[in-house]
């Protein structure tokens, strides 16, 4: 145990020195309308329809499941969720996991057991690569696509042998840049495969798009790009502001899901009553009118974030999604800036290598319906301060 011990303190010693080590930080203390990190674009998580849904359903079904879904852990609630989404976004069918991440994983874990060689976006989150790399044979490396980047990817397809069955793996809207996927292109190469007898797949991530983007919260996709998704996953801890996941498709593909996600299979169920929230939490996101829809405030306060950035002379990266990027360059810079503006109030935490690229490091803020034009205002003026005195930490606003 003693080396072991000095292999702890060591990697911990060479994680701070390069500002990499992972503080597990509490935030309880800041306002809501100064947390500028929070998924909550909609401010869902706090709408009294949605506490007043998971309340009801807590004093119905008890504050847990119960069991795994294919044992007693599946209750009227999760059989009504799934049947919301697919008549909300169009799908055959839908299954219900406990994680964005349980269900990423699954999936292509699932798929793997086919012989299905996954082709990932680069900046495709951490539960896709987690997914893809168990289902691969030990013996076959990664194939990643430069980022929307189509070329690239029919390179990688080219690759392949003729015969073997592939999944283009992306996401609806990414998370660390705040850009949408090339739908349409990824689509149409889909579909030139399959017209030369290649079997091929399209798997895409939408977990900060639903709810935040597309007609009446419907995602980054249109209703036609998702009838030519073969399998569609997404978060409810977003926009939505509840817990859970699901996977939408066909009914073939989710039947074999069924049999073979270890993550769904052997996972004790998401409860009842988070299903209940999630389900009042969509009503909201559908019933919106669309001049006044909880979409449309959420790019108005867009819009303003955008603007002040601008005044400030700070050059985000050019997102109109709630996701703003701004890219510092060193983690040592980023991690500076973050701790600056935390201790004046405001939450938005360093994003730094492993999960972005060095040289890469970013503050990533998110625009949420929770924020003020007040705490916007203070926001920027505090950021911009920090970054006049912080020149000496090296990098730049871009």
């Amino acid at each position: 145990m003693n080396k072991l011990n000095q292999a702890l303190q060591a990697y911990k010693q060479q994680r701070q020195a390069s500002s990499l080590w992972r503080e597990r930080a509490r935030y309880d203390a800041v306002p809501l309308c100064y947390n500028f990190s929070s998924n909550d674009y909609l401010a869902l998580s706090r709408d009294p329809a949605v506490i007043a849904a998971f309340q009801q359903g807590l004093e119905q079904w008890g504050t847990g499941s119960g069991g795994s879904p294919l044992t007693t852990g599946y209750q009227a609630p999760h059989r009504a969720l799934e049947e919301q989404l697919c008549d909300w976004l169009g799908f055959e069918s839908a299954l219900l996991f406990s994680s964005g991440y349980a269900a990423n994983q699954g999936t292509l874990q699932a798929l793997g057991k086919l012989g299905i060689t996954p082709l990932l976006d680069r900046l495709s989150h951490a539960s896709l690569y987690a997914g893809a790399l168990q289902a691969l044979p030990a013996h076959k490396p990664l194939l990643r696509f430069k980022h929307n980047d189509m070329a690239h990817l029919r390179q990688q397809l080219a690759s392949l042998n003729s015969d073997a069955a592939a999944v283009i793996v992306s996401e609806g809207l990414f998370s660390m840049d705040g850009d949408n996927g090339p739908f349409d292109q990824l689509i149409g190469l889909k579909q030139q495969q399959l017209q030369a007898g290649i079997d091929t797949l399209l798997l895409i991530d939408d977990a900060h798009g639903l709810g935040s983007q597309g007609i009446a919260g419907q995602g980054s996709l249109s209703q036609a790009q998702r009838q030519q998704v073969d399998l569609f996953s997404a978060t409810f801890s977003k926009a939505l502001g509840c817990q859970g996941a699901f996977v939408g498709g066909n009914k073939s593909w989710i039947e074999y899901l069924v049999q073979t996600a270890g993550e769904y299979i052997y996972s004790t169920a998401m409860p009842a009553a988070q299903a209940c929230a999630v389900l009042a939490a969509i009503q909201l996101v559908r019933e919106q009118t669309a001049a006044d829809s909880l979409q449309q405030r959420l790019a108005n306060h867009i819009q303003q974030f955008r603007a002040l950035a601008e005044q400030h002379g700070l050059h985000f990266m050019p997102s109109t999604s709630a996701i703003q990027p701004l890219v510092v360059g060193r983690a040592e810079r980023a991690l500076y800036l973050s701790q600056g503006l935390q201790q004046q109030g405001f939450t938005c935490v360093a994003i730094r290598p492993p999960t972005v690229a060095q040289g890469q490091a970013r503050l990533r803020f998110t625009v949420t319906l929770h924020q003020t034009p007040q705490s916007m205002a203070r926001l920027f003026q505090a950021l911009a301060s920090l970054m006049s005195q912080g020149t000496a930490m090296g990098g730049s606003a871009t």
